[in-house]
């Protein structure tokens, strides 16, 4: 069965077969091959990746650029985790980004970069939101940084700040 499942991933990933497995079960690593060398001295064939297992060893991994699994035991194919509670292999949603000033730093989707000092930027989980001098919080859009008490003032309404 497991010859099976391997064979039918690699022949999905290939573009040889339309089916898709949704979720994608685990991978359980292979012994060492040839063609890429681990940490650990072993080898595992070209597009393979190196996964550490138990102590300092490695095993193989049949994606290139996978990921690794945190049981030593498994790998899942690049773009998604693994959910060891589960066994599957759960794609990764894509996030858009935003990009900070001087584009070195970036932020997740719907968050605002604030000045951290140094050239630096913090991220703030609030769209348009307002960044306090202290370079460590930030407010809602609308709303004033109140550093005496820590919060976030509109009028007479006050919320704590991030």
């Amino acid at each position: 069965m497991m010859y099976v499942t391997l064979l039918l991933m690699a022949l999905i990933s290939l573009g040889f077969c339309e089916v898709q497995i949704t979720p994608l079960s685990m991978i359980p690593l292979a012994p060492h091959h040839v063609d890429v060398t681990c940490p650990d001295g072993g080898e595992c064939p070209a597009d393979n990746t190196c996964c550490k297992t138990s102590g300092d060893r490695y095993g193989c991994c049949p994606h290139p650029s996978a990921v690794c699994c945190t049981d030593g035991k498994h790998c899942c194919p690049q773009g998604t985790t693994c959910d060891l509670q589960s066994g599957t292999c759960d794609k990764v949603e894509e996030v858009e980004s935003v990009i900070c000033p001087g584009d070195k730093q970036q932020c997740p989707d719907k968050n605002t970069c604030c000045p951290a000092g140094d050239n630096e930027f913090g991220c703030c989980p609030v769209l348009n939101a307002v960044c306090c001098d202290d370079h460590k919080h930030c407010c809602p859009s609308g709303y004033t940084c109140d550093t005496s008490d820590g919060s976030c003032k509109r009028g007479e309404l006050k919320v704590s700040w991030w």
